[in-house]
């Protein structure tokens, strides 16, 4: 660079930095306002378009296992295979009767059915407006588990994978460039797999946080769906394992729902059946210490009186140098 230039470069740089360092001139708040309150309205208008148009793609590939794999080769087509068409129609003859089968077709309605609920997820449609979505959501996961008996060693690694892995990560997720549509945060579980999540993440917790009536019939579904679940495996030990152990736990925690939502007596008379049930539970004392606390609550701690300071004569004795006493 020549010297001139190099001048140049160093004066232009300067009077940059000596203009970025004073404030722009004022304008009016009034206008400011307004454009602000119009650029906010119109990224919200943005988003919510984006929000429409990947539901209008979702929800037809979740009606049905053939239009949820046609999705799934989509976006597979786009993203990993997008720079080797040869590789993809190779992977996809490789995999053609696992793309048949009712198993994963199942597991890919499943992954897109979570995602139309992570994409109607708003701030007015949050997650305790949800519950009823996403307990008919869990209902259909429940069965799906219970009709391959509840073991991921009996899942194809492919199925396992679909339901398992976060849905940011999904390859329909990233095809349509809508991860940052997914919701984050503790109400919301992140795999379409995960069901005590779904269940604690998603549904409990709204409903705890409102003492909603609807609290303990959570528990009902999840043992149902459990106990189906053991009974698919086939396995007397699993079965066993359930009625003597999961079960009992499950009761104890929608009897503390119970009482949370404000009907201890009930709560009460469900933990007195479960002793009677489960007499020999290693957890027995910690039933029945709730249950005491329930029936006799400890007498609230009151606050020790601070005594209150006797009043100063009045008038107030002078403190005038010099002054007789």
């Amino acid at each position: 660079m020549k010297p001139c230039s190099l001048h140049v470069l160093i004066a232009l740089t300067a009077l940059i930095t000596s203009l970025s360092a004073e404030d722009l001139p004022p304008t009016d708040p009034k206008t400011l306002l307004k454009q602000l309150d119009q650029l906010a309205s119109d990224a919200q208008h943005q988003l919510q378009s984006r929000r429409s148009a990947a539901l209008s793609r979702v929800q037809p590939a979740a009606s049905s296992g053939d239009a949820a794999v046609d999705a799934y080769l989509h976006a597979l087509e786009n993203t990993q295979y997008k720079e080797s068409a040869k590789d993809f129609l190779e992977w996809r003859k490789k995999k053609s009767e696992l793309l048949r089968s009712k198993e994963f077709q199942t597991a890919l309605q499943l992954q897109l059915r979570y995602l139309c609920i992570a994409l109607q997820r708003t701030e007015q449609h949050d997650a305790f407006a949800q519950v009823p979505d996403t307990l008919s959501y869990l209902s259909l996961l429940g069965a799906f588990e219970s009709g391959i008996g509840g073991s991921g060693d009996k899942q194809n690694p492919e199925v396992r994978t679909i339901l398992q892995e976060p849905l940011q990560n999904s390859s329909i997720v990233e095809w349509l460039q809508i991860a940052d549509l997914i919701p984050s945060g503790k109400d919301f579980a992140d795999s379409p797999g995960n069901y005590q999540e779904i269940m604690d993440k998603n549904i409990r917790e709204p409903l705890q946080a409102k003492k909603d009536p609807r609290l303990p019939g959570t528990w009902d579904a999840q043992i149902s769906v459990e106990a189906a679940i053991a009974t698919g495996s086939g396995s007397q030990q699993q079965v066993d394992a359930f009625n003597q152990t999961e079960l009992p736990n499950l009761l104890f925690k929608q009897a503390q729902d119970t009482a949370g939502i404000g009907q201890p007596n009930r709560a009460i008379a469900d933990i007195l059946k479960l002793i009677q049930s489960f007499p020999g539970d290693p957890d027995m004392k910690e039933w029945v210490d709730y249950a005491r606390g329930l029936i006799s609550p400890p007498a609230p701690t009151s606050t020790p009186q601070i005594p209150t300071p006797p009043p100063l004569p009045f008038p107030f004795p002078s403190t005038t140098p010099g002054a007789a006493k």
